[in-house]
C-alpha cells in the first residue's frame, strides 16, 4: 500500500452539483481546512502518468484542482455493471482526506468520490469494464495503474474487473463460434488492489511482453511532488499545468478562467 494515510469523511449526498461545488459545500457545513481540494480521478491521473491538463486556482486559502475532462472512457459502462449487481441507479459522492508528507510537514488534501458499494459484509468494490482482458499484456501495460490508483484513493480494497467485447466489425469474439454480443460484458471476476503492482510487475517479465513496469514508488513521487509544486501557489493564481505524453515534468500554461 502507498504511504499515503487516507480518511472516510463519512460525508454523502445524491448532488448534481460538481465535485468541487460539492467539497465546498462540505467544507462550509464541517468547517474543514484543507489546503487542496480536488478530486480522485484528478489524483489518479496525477499517479498513473502520462498525458493531462490540470487546471490550478487558488481563492480564501485554497488551492482548486481538477481536470477539464474526466478520462474514464469506460464511465458509462462501468455505471451499467455497477446498477446491474446493486440496482442503485443514482450516484452518490463521498468526501476522502489525504495527508501527503513533503519534507518534514504534509499537505491536507479534501477529495470527493463517488461512494462504492458495499455488500452484506462491510465489503466495499470499484466496478471497472475494460476492452482489454486480464490475461492480455496491454491490460498490465495500459489500465491497471489507472485500476490500482483509482481504489487507493477510493479506499476500495477490491476490484470488480468486467471484460467487454468490442465492436462486431472488430472483434472476432462476437462471430462463430463464440458469438458474443458486441459490446457486451462476457467475463467477470475480482481483483485485490494490492495485488495489482505485483500481477503487473510478473506480466512486464514475461518472455513477450514489450513494456517496463509501473511502479508503486513513482506514482507516490507523483502526488508528492506535485503537492509541492502547487502548494505555494499565490491568492488569484490561475493557470494549467500540463504534462506531456512520457514525461515527468510539469510545464505551467496560460491563465484559464475560474469555472465551477
Amino acid at each position: 500500500m502507498p504511504f499515503l494515510p487516507l480518511e472516510n469523511k463519512d460525508f454523502e449526498e445524491k448532488t448534481p452539483q460538481s465535485s468541487l461545488q460539492f467539497l465546498v459545500s462540505f467544507i462550509e457545513k464541517k468547517e474543514e481546512k484543507p489546503k487542496i481540494i480536488t478530486n480522485d480521478w484528478t489524483l489518479t491521473t496525477i499517479a498513473c502518468g502520462g498525458a493531462v491538463d490540470i487546471n490550478v486556482f487558488r481563492k480564501s486559502d485554497l488551492i482548486f484542482l481538477w481536470m477539464t475532462e474526466e478520462k474514464n472512457e469506460e464511465k458509462e459502462n462501468e455505471n451499467i455493471l455497477k446498477t446491474f449487481f446493486t440496482e442503485r441507479t443514482e450516484t452518490k459522492r463521498t468526501v476522502f482526506k489525504a495527508k501527503v508528507p513533503i519534507g518534514r510537514d504534509y499537505c491536507s488534501v479534501l477529495y470527493s468520490g463517488e461512494a462504492d458499494p458495499v455488500d452484506d459484509k462491510n465489503q466495499t468494490y470499484s466496478f471497472r469494464v475494460t476492452s482489454s482482458a486480464t490475461s492480455t499484456f496491454d491490460f498490465w501495460d495500459k489500465k491497471s495503474s489507472n485500476f490500482f490508483w483509482k481504489a487507493v484513493f477510493g479506499m476500495t480494497p477490491m476490484v470488480v474487473i468486467g471484460t467487454r467485447t468490442g465492436e462486431k466489425e472488430k472483434d472476432p469474439k462476437t462471430r462463430p463460434p463464440l458469438n458474443y454480443p458486441e459490446l457486451s460484458v462476457y467475463k467477470l471476476e475480482k481483483l485485490p488492489r494490492d495485488s495489482i503492482p505485483g500481477k503487473a510487475n510478473e506480466y512486464s517479465l514475461r518472455p513477450r511482453s514489450t513494456f517496463v513496469s509501473w511502479s508503486l514508488v513513482d506514482g507516490e513521487a507523483r502526488i508528492q511532488n506535485f503537492m509541492k509544486m502547487v502548494k505555494d501557489t499565490v491568492e488569484g493564481d490561475s493557470f494549467v499545468l500540463r504534462r506531456n505524453e512520457g514525461a515527468e515534468e510539469w510545464k505551467k500554461e496560460e491563465a484559464v478562467e475560474w469555472v465551477w
